[in-house]
């Protein structure tokens, strides 16, 4: 699944349309900051032989990032595939990977500054593909409530993954424990649909500054 980023002006605030739109996500619990994200970027588009159209752009990131008493800097490249392009073009991934490139750890910047949460790990193939499989689905039912609070039609696709991700909890009572998120989400499902307990939004200002929160925990 693609990722969705919505971009707001930098404010010491959070915005009161991206508060009102995660109402579902933290089931009206208030949000509260974890972590401050900087990104400097510099980008390098690669456009095919006529110029014209663009198979892909190279964001080069220095990241300064916050978290409590928590300090980091790194840096990363993301490679930002084309409407036309199915895959990196082989000859930009051997050049990074010439330079020095190596898949990074984390899934996102969040995930990098953020603690990781502590949970049993899935002991067996079979628990890890359910893990993974309900992990997706939660994500779905996620970017489906956004989305309907964003004036879209997700609801048909979003009823299918809650059916898919009780399924998958089922299966996962008898495949192995309980694993948690690496990325700073953790979710559960429970009867009748999906309730996130836990969830982190990153709100883009002028496409340099990342702001992430998260709803507290009972």
């Amino acid at each position: 699944m693609g990722r969705s980023e919505l971009r707001w002006m930098l404010s010491d605030h959070l915005p009161a349309e991206l508060t009102e739109m995660l109402t579902g996500i933290t089931l009206g619990n208030e949000l509260v900051h974890i972590a401050t994200i900087h990104t400097v970027r510099r980008r390098c588009r690669i456009t095919e032989a006529s110029g014209r159209e663009p198979c892909a752009e190279v964001a080069d990131d220095y990241v300064r990032a916050s978290a409590g008493e928590r300090l980091l800097a790194w840096r990363e490249i993301e490679v930002e595939l084309g409407a036309r392009t199915p895959a990196p073009p082989s000859r930009l991934i051997k050049r990074l990977v010439a330079a020095g490139a190596q898949p990074s750890r984390y899934a996102s910047k969040l995930a990098h500054v953020a603690a990781p949460a502590t949970s049993a790990e899935a002991d067996t193939p079979a628990a890890r593909a359910v893990a993974d499989d309900l992990t997706a689905r939660i994500d779905q039912i996620v970017a489906g409530d956004i989305g309907l609070r964003r004036g879209q039609d997700p609801i048909h696709d979003t009823r299918v993954a809650i059916r898919r991700a009780q399924h998958a909890a089922r299966v996962r009572q008898t495949a192995g424990p309980r694993r948690g998120r690496r990325d700073g989400r953790r979710t559960e499902v429970v009867r009748g649909g999906c309730s996130a307990t836990f969830a982190t939004v990153r709100c883009s200002s002028a496409g340099s500054v990342r702001r992430s929160t998260r709803c507290p925990t009972s």
